[in-house]
């Protein structure tokens, strides 16, 4: 197990050196390679990780893209950046974390304060960003949970999705992230601790267990059909009906499901 983490984590390192220079030039000159280079990057971390990522329905196709997710793990920053050309929104206490604070502003991710006084300067930051015609993830439930259960949808930033004036709606895409194999057997919930990071759960010893630990993971991105503001009345409503359609899709349940009979 010992030479596993040690392995991995020498691949993840010179992964990172390889294109970490490559994505920090290409920021630098404004080139088209700094959206592609993330995706490149996430792809072979995915691959390091025993990663292995299933998609289910459409992305969006066209940009910038509110896309709101569930959040169990840093896994589902590498699963979700392996398919998607967006940024992060994230907690402005991620822009210091050692390593990963870095590697978040090269995917050119919003730091934001989600505190109630400063929510509205990162809304605009946020609306700012997608703008450009650049698209953004979304945790809207603001901390990550246990893999198990998904917390309610926070609905402050949904409001990104009013400011539209004169302009086409802002699609939101809800997306399900869910785990459900490791080395080939069946996910159940006594083992998602191994893979959630949530809680009082120190970062890099959870990464350096699932390093060490053998066996691919398997992971399914459902891509639900976008929504927008103009089918609802107001942002918490939005913010429900994507956090309904993300929970049906992304919460385990009490057991694998058994083979149907004569199946």
């Amino acid at each position: 197990m010992f030479l596993r983490g040690v392995v991995k984590s020498t691949l993840t390192i010179f992964w990172t050196g390889l294109l970490l220079p490559l994505q920090l030039l290409a920021l630098k000159t404004s080139s088209p390679l700094a959206r592609h280079l993330p995706l490149l990057y996430h792809r072979g971390a995915a691959r390091i990780l025993g990663l292995h990522i299933t998609i289910s329905g459409q992305p969006c196709t066209t940009d910038p893209v509110l896309y709101v997710a569930n959040h169990a793990s840093w896994l589902d920053i590498v699963a979700l950046g392996s398919i998607l050309k967006a940024g992060f929104i994230a907690k402005h206490e991620v822009a210091d974390w050692p390593g990963f604070g870095l590697l978040a502003k090269l995917q050119q991710s919003i730091f934001i304060d989600r505190s109630r006084h400063q929510i509205r300067t990162g809304t605009d930051q946020v609306s700012a960003h997608l703008a450009t015609g650049k698209s953004l993830i979304l945790f809207p439930e603001g901390t990550s949970n246990d893999g198990i259960s998904i917390l309610p949808f926070q609905s402050s930033f949904f409001s990104v999705a009013e400011q539209t004036p004169g302009g086409p709606a802002l699609p939101v895409q809800p997306v399900s992230i869910r785990y459900t194999h490791r080395a080939g057997l069946p996910l159940v919930r006594s083992q998602m601790p191994a893979i959630a990071w949530y809680g009082d759960m120190f970062l890099m010893p959870h990464l350096w267990q699932l390093f060490c630990e053998g066996g691919g993971i398997d992971v399914v991105l459902n891509f639900h059909a976008p929504a927008d503001m103009a089918q609802f009345n107001s942002r918490k409503a939005l913010a429900k009906h994507c956090y309904d359609v993300v929970r049906d899709g992304g919460e385990i349940p009490d057991r694998p499901a058994l083979p149907q009979a004569g199946s």
